[in-house]
């Protein structure tokens, strides 16, 4: 199935993957009748036990981090459309139920402050680190 992706929305995936540190792979669903790829459940987005050489060595996508050779506007552009995910980051927040805020307040898994920097840091520029 992965030979019928096109490359350029492989390398796109793995990058996502990569800048929301994705622990698990995603799970593709592809429609054949329709010739376009699915992707659902990034349920272990944002994971604390990220690890980024296990991500490199096992991601369904990472043949790309040594055959994608990025030049300056591949990064220019790539950062741009992180930049922008952002602009929304307050309003996906906003989305999510109450209750699960309220969990999250007491078992402090995750740090929306943290994040939200370190996701600002990357699409500026910090995510290269992560893929050489």
């Amino acid at each position: 199935m992965l030979n019928q992706v096109d490359k350029k929305l492989q390398r796109d995936i793995l990058f996502f993957e990569l800048w929301i540190e994705n622990a698990g792979n995603p799970n593709l669903l592809w429609g054949s009748g329709e010739q376009k790829l699915h992707i659902i459940d990034h349920n272990l987005a944002f994971d604390a036990a990220f690890n980024l050489q296990d991500f490199k060595e096992t991601h369904v996508c990472q043949a790309h981090f040594s055959t994608s050779q990025l030049d300056i506007l591949d990064k220019q552009a790539l950062e741009q459309r992180l930049q922008n995910s952002l602009l929304s980051w307050s309003q996906a927040w906003d989305t999510i139920p109450e209750e699960w805020k309220a969990q999250n307040e007491d078992s402090k898994i995750f740090d929306v402050d943290v994040t939200f920097q370190r996701l600002q840091s990357e699409a500026h520029g910090g995510v290269w680190s992560k893929w050489l």
